[in-house]
């Protein structure tokens, strides 16, 4: 990332993508209201457990 005084420009491979201050805050404060919400906050606890659940039933399957 580089910061100017007109904005921001995000490099990935090559390819740049400049946003506003403005539009860069905005994006910044959708993502962070998106992360509180509980669904995203939890989801890589729940996706682990869930995993562990599924290869321990798997397991003993395994073992009958």
């Amino acid at each position: 990332m580089t910061i100017s005084s007109r904005g921001i420009t995000h490099f990935v491979d090559q390819e740049g993508t400049f946003l506003t201050l403005d539009e860069w805050e905005r994006e910044f404060t959708l993502y962070d209201r998106l992360r509180k919400i509980r669904f995203f906050s939890k989801y890589k606890i729940w996706k682990n457990f869930l995993l562990w659940k599924r290869l321990m039933r798997i397991n003993k399957m395994k073992n009958y």
